[in-house]
This record gives structure tokens, C-alpha cells and sequence, in this order.
């Protein structure tokens, strides 16, 4: 699959890492050259210096034969106008990183396909530690109205 994403930041380079590993065609747009560098010497992928938000930069990203766009910058109005962007060139699946979760409607409206609110997901993972320490791991599916889950039981539990 090939995917562009936005900011190559800490999220970014965890999401590359994840990605490059699975056999995934990367190409990541970050405005800081060091950055942008250093995910090329650490992961092979190809980082462009630039801003997610100019159209040469996409154009070099070739956003338009993009499976997925993910805009994983540090700033909402940055991750707003490449889900724009990213719908103009005509990717089908567009994630999102909100920081702010006032701007959900805003994502909605440029058409990002999903979004993902960091703090929602950090809270609900450190409430469902609190709360059921036994569980490893917990997945929202669909709508968020089904849970998988990872529950360890101990050996001859009835």
C-alpha cells in the first residue's frame, strides 16, 4: 500500500517504523531537514523536506497515487489543510491526528475518513488500566460500540 504522511515527528517516525516493517511504500512530508534526514538514515524511507501543506511538496510525495494519507503533525490547522489537500488529489482514505478535539467537526468537513483524537486515546487506555489492570489490551471496533480485548487467565481457571 502506499501511504504519504504528514510530520515526521515522534508520532510520525513510530507510525513509519510500524508501517516500513509491514512491507508498506512510505513517503513522509516534514518541514524540519533534520528530521526529514534522520527518518531517511534510520528507515529507508523517503522524507521530503517540506511543508505538508504546499502543493510542490505533495506533488513530489506523488499524493495522488496515495492509498492512504495520514496527517501526523503537531498542529490541527496543519493536519486540516492536508486532509483537504489529500481529498482534492483524490486519496480514498484520509486518517487524522487531532490534538484538539474542538476541531472534529473541521475534520469532518475536509473529509478525513478517520480521526483519531490522541488524548481520548491516551485517557481511555490509562482509565482501563486503573480500572481492569487484568487487561492487557483493549481495541474499539467499528463504531466504538464492540471492545476486543486481551485478558490473560491464569492456568486451570474454570
Amino acid at each position: 500500500m502506499y501511504v504519504v504522511i504528514a510530520g515526521g515527528g515522534h508520532m510520525g517516525r513510530n507510525l513509519v517504523t510500524r508501517l516500513a516493517a509491514e512491507g508498506h511504500e512510505i513517503v513522509v512530508v516534514e518541514i524540519s531537514p533534520e528530521v526529514a534526514q534522520r527518518i531517511f538514515a534510520e528507515q529507508g524511507v523517503v522524507a521530503i523536506t517540506g511543508s505538508a501543506t504546499d502543493l510542490e511538496a505533495l506533488d513530489l510525495a506523488s499524493i495522488k497515487r496515495a492509498d492512504v494519507a495520514v496527517a501526523m503533525t503537531g498542529r490541527d490547522a496543519d493536519n486540516l489543510v492536508f486532509c483537504l489537500l489529500a481529498r482534492h488529489f483524490g486519496v480514498p482514505r484520509v486518517l487524522a491526528r487531532m490534538l484538539d478535539p474542538r476541531y472534529e467537526v473541521a475534520y469532518r468537513l475536509v473529509g478525513a475518513t478517520k480521526v483519531h483524537s490522541e488524548s481520548e486515546i491516551l485517557v481511555e487506555s490509562f482509565l482501563t488500566s486503573i480500572d481492569y489492570p487484568q487487561i492487557g489490551a483493549l481495541m474499539r471496533v467499528g463504531r466504538g460500540d464492540l471492545v476486543a480485548f486481551d485478558l490473560r487467565l491464569p492456568a486451570g481457571a474454570p
